[in-house]
């Protein structure tokens, strides 16, 4: 098990191994006593940190340690992975075309060249394997082209509409 923790500007890596834990791959040799669901007591190298947690929110931690206050941000092992791989940009990606998911037949274009659309609004129906299919926008986007007509067939993968 592996963590990475920013507390302030300054990062820090944690892993666990055979029951020890790490900091910054040094072995801590620490004891942590549980005072109550948000307050600990953690001695380490002759000292005592009382520790408080004072907001736990998804992986944004504000806690309070000898009363002084600081913000903590942990990474697991998966979002270092993704972070890795490139998943984890917080950049929304740039869509300029909408392509058919699958072959089908045009049967409603519910936009305009020109519209502006919000994330989810519906952009067109299309119609496969009987099934009537609402495509819906990626993103918000501004339509610039219509490349399809009630009525057409399309392929999967062609684009259906520009933005």
């Amino acid at each position: 098990m592996k963590f990475e923790l920013t507390v302030g500007e300054h990062q820090h890596k944690i892993s666990e191994s055979k029951g020890s834990f790490f900091l910054d791959d040094l072995l801590l040799e620490t004891e942590i006593y549980k005072n109550s669901a948000t307050q600990f007591y953690v001695h380490h190298k002759n000292k005592m940190y009382e520790i408080e947690i004072l907001r736990h929110l998804d992986k944004n931690i504000d806690i309070k340690i000898n009363g002084k206050k600081a913000s903590i941000h942990v990474k697991t092992d998966l979002d270092l992975t993704l972070e890795k791989m490139g998943m984890m940009s917080k950049e929304i990606p740039k869509i300029n075309k909408l392509d058919a998911p699958m072959p089908g037949n045009i049967l409603d274009v519910l936009v305009s060249k020109g519209d502006k659309v919000a994330k989810g609004d519906p952009l067109l129906i299309l119609e496969a394997m009987k099934m009537e299919n609402v495509i819906k926008a990626p993103t918000d986007v501004t339509i610039q082209k219509i490349n399809v007509l009630v009525g057409d067939n399309v392929d999967k993968n062609q684009t259906l509409i520009e933005f």
